[in-house]
Parts: structure tokens; C-alpha cells; sequence
């Protein structure tokens, strides 16, 4: 049994919303990680910054590109 799972017929919207949540939160510890991890360490935290980001950019432009109920 998985710890987490998203609840069978969410709306993509929601859930394009809520991994864009999350990926700001993981780009936001990764750019923590950038100022203070030892600097042998900092190019990976920033390429998990980099790509935390790239991840968000996409969620938030397949948001924009949903089709409006109503």
C-alpha cells in the first residue's frame, strides 16, 4: 500500500495546482541548499534548483493552457 496517492478523480486543474505547490517548495529548498552546503556539493543543489524550476514553468504553463469550465 503506497504512503501517498492522489485521490482517483481529481480534477487536473487541482492537481496541476498542487504539484506546482509542491515544486515551488522543493525549488525554494534547493535554493537554500545552494547558500549553505559545502561548496563540492553546490553545483548538484543548484541543478535541483534549475530543475525544480523547469518542472514548475511546465506545470503552471499546462494550467494556462486548460480549457476554462463555464
Amino acid at each position: 500500500m503506497p504512503i501517498f496517492a492522489v485521490r482517483e478523480g481529481m480534477p487536473l486543474e487541482e492537481v496541476l495546482v498542487q504539484a506546482s505547490s509542491y515544486l515551488r517548495s522543493a525549488s525554494a529548498g534547493a535554493a537554500e541548499l545552494v547558500e549553505n552546503c559545502p561548496e563540492e556539493w553546490r553545483a548538484l543543489a543548484r541543478n535541483v534548483e534549475h530543475v525544480s524550476e523547469i518542472a514548475r514553468a511546465l506545470v503552471e504553463a499546462a494550467v494556462a493552457g486548460l480549457p476554462r469550465a463555464g
